[in-house]
């Protein structure tokens, strides 16, 4: 069965940046009657768009969609609402990939510490972990690495989400993250490794809800990438 939106008794619609580049957006419906949120269709002049989610609490339920950009200015002006666009967070953050040692014994793990610096002077951030870790590892990382030049197979292992949030990261303080790489690959075998590095995030501004309707659009997604290297004896 589908639904047309304007059908729907809505109490409040939210369009917000989905990318960095203000390219991809979504529109979020909610309705106070559960039993009006299911598949629908969202009718934009000449466009028929088919929601991408749905789902409920205990007062609400809710319908969204995705837009590309011509179509969320078409849905800014159709709804009276705003489109909330993303804006750069976190310009000065910098991150560093460390190893513990650049020799270990095989056999051994090898623990990669990523160290995000917000230095002095800098603005306050909000910055997301977890998420991605309800599975054997921490996938807001990803390892590409090599043995003597060669790549290695990569160990398959899909995440489940997991709990996550936003924790404040103050001017001119470091925080870390850590990884084991032997959940991404074979580095039992004595040889020299070089490892290609990058971890995934998203920032906020500090005393920012970011799960707050109003707030949608006041996020920045963020890599760290770097390269490590270390020897297996």
């Amino acid at each position: 069965m589908w639904v047309r939106v304007r059908s729907i008794r809505r109490v409040r619609a939210i369009l917000y940046a989905t990318d960095n580049g203000n390219t991809r957006y979504q529109i979020y419906f909610r309705s106070p009657r559960r039993p009006q949120c299911g598949r629908a269709l969202l009718r934009l002049g000449a466009h028929a768009i088919a929601s991408n989610g749905w789902g409920h609490d205990d007062e609400s339920c809710s319908v969204s969609f995705e837009l590309d950009r011509p179509l969320a200015d078409l849905a800014a002006a159709h709804f009276s609402i705003p489109r909330q666009d993303r804006h750069a967070i976190g310009r000065d953050l910098r991150g560093a990939f460390v190893v513990g040692s650049r020799s270990v014994r095989s056999g051994d793990d090898v623990e990669v510490t990523l160290s995000i610096h917000n230095p002095p002077g800098a603005p306050p951030i909000m910055r997301y972990v977890g998420g991605r870790q309800r599975g054997p590892r921490n996938n807001r990382f990803t390892f590409v690495i090599q043995r003597d030049g060669r790549t290695i197979a990569s160990i398959d292992a899909p995440d489940f989400g997991g709990l996550g949030g936003f924790t404040e990261q103050a001017s001119g303080t470091t925080g870390e993250v850590r990884e084991h790489l032997s959940r991404w690959g074979d580095i039992s075998v004595p040889g020299r490794y070089v490892v290609k590095c990058r971890y995934d995030t998203e920032l906020a501004p500090a005393g920012v809800d970011a799960f707050d309707d109003a707030n949608r659009g006041k996020v920045w997604d963020r890599a760290f990438e770097g390269v490590i290297r270390f020897t297996v004896r």
